[in-house]
């Protein structure tokens, strides 16, 4: 591990990245997890972050005692949530690993998490460049634990990023998942209410914006419904209604909406608490310990071939 406090490996490029962008332009669905937009982006998440906090649900005490332990965050976003994680267990953690699609985020996220630890960057699509990502990873032999935490999850279909996060696992390696709790009906519509407003960090309708569009809330609308794929998940989609015929551009490649055109530029998970020990299982993790405070929880987990 290198003793840098800031470096960054790119796997994804920059051409990479708007090819991307293109591609969900086309299919008129933005990925989640996607942050278009630089420095004016990550400072506008770094606030929102800093106005709607996760409620502290403590810090897990691993299973194991490890002399010497690598931390992979998987979307670190401002890098605090990895501080507040890990200190319980600090003095035995040689070194972070952060893998986020943004490099402006990403910056941010290793200035704070560098105050504490020293840092590399990854600079990549966890699920996408999965493979590559392993490769990197399977270099570095210290045991790791993994976290995935914030809305990450949720940003993803489960099949996705519970795959993939049982995937980088090895059999000494830990990981812990932080996730909304489905809580009831009204709790998921204020959930969908704030998504689809201008006090959101805004980085579905800001990545449209960021391209092109004029700022417009009036016509950002929700759904709510049951995942079709498994039981207990209720998915929160918000879309954008153009209000014009209008011109949109990543790089130097332009896409054309028409009026009445219906973008989808965010889709996020609410889990029920009870039926995910089931759910991780199913792909390829193993319960260890669960924390839940309000609507939110915490699952330290291993892989099912520890």
């Amino acid at each position: 591990m290198t003793k840098k406090n800031f470096s960054i490996k790119y796997i994804q490029s920059k051409s990479l990245l708007e090819e991307r962008l293109l591609d969900q332009f086309k299919n008129k669905k933005v990925d989640s997890g996607q942050f278009y937009g630089g420095s004016e982006m990550a400072e506008r998440w770094e606030k929102c972050s800093s106005q709607n906090k996760m409620i502290d649900v403590g810090t897990i005490s691993l299973d194991r005692e490890y002399e010497k332990l690598l931390v992979v965050d998987l979307g670190p976003g401002t890098g605090i949530p990895c501080t507040q994680i890990t200190k319980l267990f600090k003095e035995r953690i040689q070194g972070v690993i952060g893998i986020d699609v943004s490099e402006a985020i990403l910056l941010k996220a290793m200035k704070k998490i560098g105050t504490n630890y020293h840092v590399v960057g990854i600079l990549a699509d966890f699920i996408r460049d999965a493979d590559k990502i392993k490769k990197v990873l399977d270099e570095e032999r210290q045991n790791k634990l993994f976290l995935i935490l914030g809305n990450t999850v949720g940003n993803y279909n489960q099949s996705l990023v519970f795959t993939t996060l049982s995937s980088f696992l090895n059999e000494k390696d830990r990981a812990i998942i932080g996730l909304r709790l489905y809580k009831g009906k009204e709790k998921i519509q204020e959930l969908a209410d704030f998504f689809i407003s201008k006090e959101n960090c805004r980085f579905g309708t800001y990545f449209l914006e960021a391209c092109g569009m004029k700022e417009d809330y009036e016509n950002n609308f929700s759904i709510i419904k049951d995942d079709p794929q498994e039981e207990g998940v209720k998915v929160i989609e918000c879309f954008h209604r153009f209000k014009y015929n209008q011109t949109l551009t990543v790089s130097n490649k332009r896409v054309a909406f028409k009026k009445g055109d219906v973008v989808q530029f965010l889709e996020s998970r609410q889990y029920n608490d009870k039926l995910m020990p089931k759910l991780l299982k199913k792909y390829g993790l193993e319960l260890i310990i669960t924390q839940v405070k309000k609507d939110q929880a915490l699952y330290l987990c291993k892989t099912l071939n520890d």
